[in-house]
Protein backbone atom coordinates (compact mmCIF):
# COMPACT_ATOMS: atom_id res chain seq x y z
CA UNK A 1 0.00 0.00 0.00
CA UNK A 2 1.54 3.30 -1.08
CA UNK A 3 0.51 6.57 0.57
CA UNK A 4 2.06 9.92 1.32
CA UNK A 5 3.00 8.38 4.66
CA UNK A 6 5.12 5.68 3.01
CA UNK A 7 4.79 2.11 1.77
CA UNK A 8 4.43 -1.33 3.33
CA UNK A 9 5.17 -4.55 1.42
CA UNK A 10 4.39 -8.15 2.46
CA UNK A 11 6.51 -10.86 0.82
CA UNK A 12 6.08 -14.63 1.14
CA UNK A 13 9.33 -16.64 1.38
CA UNK A 14 10.57 -20.03 2.44
CA UNK A 15 13.19 -20.34 5.14
CA UNK A 16 16.18 -19.91 2.83
CA UNK A 17 15.69 -16.14 2.76
CA UNK A 18 16.60 -16.06 6.45
CA UNK A 19 20.07 -17.61 6.21
CA UNK A 20 21.17 -18.56 2.69
CA UNK A 21 24.53 -17.06 1.67
CA UNK A 22 27.66 -16.34 3.68
CA UNK A 23 28.85 -12.90 4.71
CA UNK A 24 29.70 -10.85 1.64
CA UNK A 25 27.63 -12.99 -0.71
CA UNK A 26 24.58 -11.74 -2.56
CA UNK A 27 21.84 -13.15 -0.35
CA UNK A 28 23.53 -11.91 2.83
CA UNK A 29 24.16 -8.50 1.28
CA UNK A 30 20.46 -8.16 0.41
CA UNK A 31 19.54 -8.85 4.04
CA UNK A 32 22.22 -6.39 5.17
CA UNK A 33 20.92 -3.68 2.83
CA UNK A 34 17.34 -4.12 4.05
CA UNK A 35 18.25 -4.26 7.75
CA UNK A 36 20.81 -1.43 7.75
CA UNK A 37 18.31 0.84 6.00
CA UNK A 38 15.80 -0.13 8.72
CA UNK A 39 13.21 -1.30 6.21
CA UNK A 40 12.46 -4.66 7.86
CA UNK A 41 9.52 -4.24 10.20
CA UNK A 42 8.63 -7.86 11.03
CA UNK A 43 8.92 -11.50 9.96
CA UNK A 44 6.02 -13.86 10.65
CA UNK A 45 6.65 -17.62 10.81
CA UNK A 46 3.54 -19.44 9.56
CA UNK A 47 2.41 -23.02 10.35
CA UNK A 48 3.65 -25.83 8.13
CA UNK A 49 1.51 -27.10 5.25
CA UNK A 50 0.08 -23.65 4.62
CA UNK A 51 0.91 -23.71 0.88
CA UNK A 52 0.22 -26.63 -1.43
CA UNK A 53 0.13 -29.03 1.54
CA UNK A 54 3.90 -29.21 1.71
CA UNK A 55 6.01 -29.34 4.84
CA UNK A 56 8.00 -26.31 3.77
CA UNK A 57 8.28 -23.60 6.42
CA UNK A 58 6.78 -20.32 5.20
CA UNK A 59 7.62 -16.81 6.32
CA UNK A 60 6.07 -13.42 5.61
CA UNK A 61 8.47 -10.50 5.49
CA UNK A 62 6.96 -7.09 6.23
CA UNK A 63 8.95 -4.21 4.72
CA UNK A 64 8.26 -0.52 5.20
CA UNK A 65 10.06 2.75 4.53
CA UNK A 66 8.09 4.65 7.17
CA UNK A 67 8.56 2.88 10.48
CA UNK A 68 6.88 4.58 13.45
CA UNK A 69 9.34 6.04 15.94
CA UNK A 70 8.93 3.27 18.53
CA UNK A 71 9.78 0.57 15.93
CA UNK A 72 12.89 2.17 14.51
CA UNK A 73 16.05 0.13 14.90
CA UNK A 74 14.06 -2.99 15.75
CA UNK A 75 12.67 -6.05 13.92
CA UNK A 76 9.67 -7.91 15.32
CA UNK A 77 9.73 -11.72 14.99
CA UNK A 78 6.30 -13.35 15.29
CA UNK A 79 6.08 -17.10 15.87
CA UNK A 80 2.78 -18.47 14.57
CA UNK A 81 3.89 -22.22 14.59
CA UNK A 82 0.27 -23.31 14.24
CA UNK A 83 -3.25 -22.01 13.76
CA UNK A 84 -5.26 -21.46 16.95
CA UNK A 85 -8.84 -22.63 17.29
CA UNK A 86 -11.62 -20.18 18.10
CA UNK A 87 -11.80 -21.69 21.60
CA UNK A 88 -8.08 -21.15 22.17
CA UNK A 89 -8.26 -17.56 20.91
CA UNK A 90 -11.17 -16.88 23.27
CA UNK A 91 -9.19 -18.31 26.18
CA UNK A 92 -6.13 -16.21 25.29
CA UNK A 93 -8.24 -13.06 25.19
CA UNK A 94 -9.83 -13.93 28.53
CA UNK A 95 -6.45 -14.30 30.24
CA UNK A 96 -4.72 -11.40 28.48
CA UNK A 97 -3.77 -8.33 30.48
CA UNK A 98 -3.82 -4.75 29.26
CA UNK A 99 -0.67 -2.79 29.86
CA UNK A 100 -1.34 0.71 31.13
CA UNK A 101 1.68 1.96 29.18
CA UNK A 102 0.63 0.27 25.92
CA UNK A 103 1.01 2.43 22.83
CA UNK A 104 -2.04 3.75 21.03
CA UNK A 105 -3.08 1.74 18.00
CA UNK A 106 -4.13 3.77 14.96
CA UNK A 107 -7.32 2.46 13.39
CA UNK A 108 -7.53 4.88 10.49
CA UNK A 109 -5.57 7.74 8.99
CA UNK A 110 -7.72 10.31 7.21
CA UNK A 111 -6.09 10.88 3.86
CA UNK A 112 -8.00 14.05 3.16
CA UNK A 113 -7.29 16.68 5.77
CA UNK A 114 -10.17 16.26 8.22
CA UNK A 115 -10.73 18.72 11.05
CA UNK A 116 -9.54 17.34 14.40
CA UNK A 117 -12.41 16.71 16.83
CA UNK A 118 -11.15 14.83 19.93
CA UNK A 119 -14.63 14.50 21.46
CA UNK A 120 -15.67 12.49 18.40
CA UNK A 121 -12.45 10.47 18.25
CA UNK A 122 -10.58 12.51 15.62
CA UNK A 123 -7.10 13.29 16.97
CA UNK A 124 -4.36 15.37 15.38
CA UNK A 125 -0.85 13.91 15.46
CA UNK A 126 2.48 14.69 13.84
CA UNK A 127 4.15 11.87 11.95
CA UNK A 128 7.32 12.23 9.93
CA UNK A 129 7.10 15.98 10.40
CA UNK A 130 3.60 16.19 8.89
CA UNK A 131 0.25 16.77 10.60
CA UNK A 132 -2.38 14.07 10.22
CA UNK A 133 -5.79 13.32 11.70
CA UNK A 134 -6.28 9.78 12.97
CA UNK A 135 -8.77 7.54 14.71
CA UNK A 136 -7.53 5.14 17.37
CA UNK A 137 -8.64 1.61 18.17
CA UNK A 138 -10.80 1.87 21.31
CA UNK A 139 -10.04 -0.16 24.43
CA UNK A 140 -13.31 -2.04 24.85
CA UNK A 141 -12.52 -2.76 28.52
CA UNK A 142 -12.81 0.97 29.18
CA UNK A 143 -16.00 1.47 27.17
CA UNK A 144 -18.92 2.82 29.19
CA UNK A 145 -22.34 4.39 28.73
CA UNK A 146 -23.83 7.45 30.36
CA UNK A 147 -27.34 8.81 30.66
CA UNK A 148 -27.45 12.49 29.78
CA UNK A 149 -30.54 14.57 30.35
CA UNK A 150 -32.26 15.94 27.27
CA UNK A 151 -32.27 19.27 29.09
CA UNK A 152 -28.50 19.20 29.69
CA UNK A 153 -27.24 22.68 28.87
CA UNK A 154 -24.68 22.28 26.13
CA UNK A 155 -25.77 18.70 25.41
CA UNK A 156 -23.55 15.62 25.43
CA UNK A 157 -20.33 17.52 24.80
CA UNK A 158 -20.83 19.79 27.80
CA UNK A 159 -21.58 16.73 29.95
CA UNK A 160 -18.39 14.99 28.76
CA UNK A 161 -16.24 18.05 29.42
CA UNK A 162 -17.64 18.42 32.93
CA UNK A 163 -18.02 14.82 34.08
CA UNK A 164 -15.66 12.65 31.98
CA UNK A 165 -12.67 14.50 30.55
CA UNK A 166 -11.29 15.62 33.96
CA UNK A 167 -10.87 11.91 34.79
CA UNK A 168 -10.21 10.46 31.29
CA UNK A 169 -8.77 13.22 29.07
CA UNK A 170 -8.43 10.93 26.02
CA UNK A 171 -12.06 9.75 26.07
CA UNK A 172 -14.42 10.27 23.13
CA UNK A 173 -17.94 9.28 22.19
CA UNK A 174 -19.29 7.53 19.10
CA UNK A 175 -21.90 9.86 17.68
CA UNK A 176 -23.73 7.09 15.82
CA UNK A 177 -24.27 5.14 19.04
CA UNK A 178 -26.26 7.91 20.75
CA UNK A 179 -29.85 6.91 21.45
CA UNK A 180 -32.73 9.02 22.73
CA UNK A 181 -35.09 7.50 25.25
CA UNK A 182 -37.70 8.54 27.81
CA UNK A 183 -38.46 7.33 31.33
CA UNK A 184 -40.81 8.38 34.11
CA UNK A 185 -39.39 8.28 37.61
CA UNK A 186 -41.80 8.69 40.48
CA UNK A 187 -38.94 8.24 42.93
CA UNK A 188 -37.17 11.31 41.61
CA UNK A 189 -40.16 13.50 42.39
CA UNK A 190 -41.76 11.87 45.41
CA UNK A 191 -38.98 10.08 47.33
CA UNK A 192 -38.49 11.44 50.83
CA UNK A 193 -35.28 10.24 52.47
CA UNK A 194 -35.57 9.02 56.04
CA UNK A 195 -33.60 11.14 58.52
CA UNK A 196 -30.41 9.50 59.74
CA UNK A 197 -30.17 8.42 63.36
CA UNK A 198 -28.12 10.58 65.68
CA UNK A 199 -24.74 9.43 66.97
CA UNK A 200 -26.18 9.13 70.47
CA UNK A 201 -28.87 6.73 69.26
CA UNK A 202 -26.30 4.60 67.45
CA UNK A 203 -24.04 4.58 70.54
CA UNK A 204 -26.92 3.51 72.78
CA UNK A 205 -27.75 0.61 70.45
CA UNK A 206 -24.12 -0.57 70.49
CA UNK A 207 -23.91 -0.46 74.29
CA UNK A 208 -27.19 -2.35 74.58
CA UNK A 209 -25.88 -5.02 72.22
CA UNK A 210 -22.69 -5.35 74.26
CA UNK A 211 -24.68 -5.87 77.45
CA UNK A 212 -26.90 -8.42 75.73
CA UNK A 213 -23.92 -10.47 74.54
CA UNK A 214 -21.90 -10.10 77.76
CA UNK A 215 -20.66 -13.49 78.94
CA UNK A 216 -21.83 -15.21 75.74
CA UNK A 217 -18.28 -16.08 74.71
CA UNK A 218 -17.58 -17.62 78.12
CA UNK A 219 -20.65 -19.80 77.75
CA UNK A 220 -19.61 -20.97 74.28
CA UNK A 221 -16.01 -21.75 75.33
CA UNK A 222 -17.15 -23.37 78.58
CA UNK A 223 -19.71 -25.52 76.74
CA UNK A 224 -17.08 -26.66 74.27
CA UNK A 225 -14.68 -27.71 77.04
CA UNK A 226 -17.34 -29.82 78.76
Amino acid sequence: QGTRLGSRIAEVHNGSSLFTGDAGQGESNIRRWIIENDWLEAIVALPLNMFYNTGIATYIWILTNRKPEYRRGKVQLIDADRAYTAKEIKALKATAERADDARLVIKRIHEKRAAPDPLRGLFEITTNGKAAVVEYEPDTDLRDTEQVSLLEEGGIEAFLRREVLPHAPDAWYVEGSVKTGYEISFTRYFYKPQPLRTLEEIRADILALERETEGLLDEIVGGASE
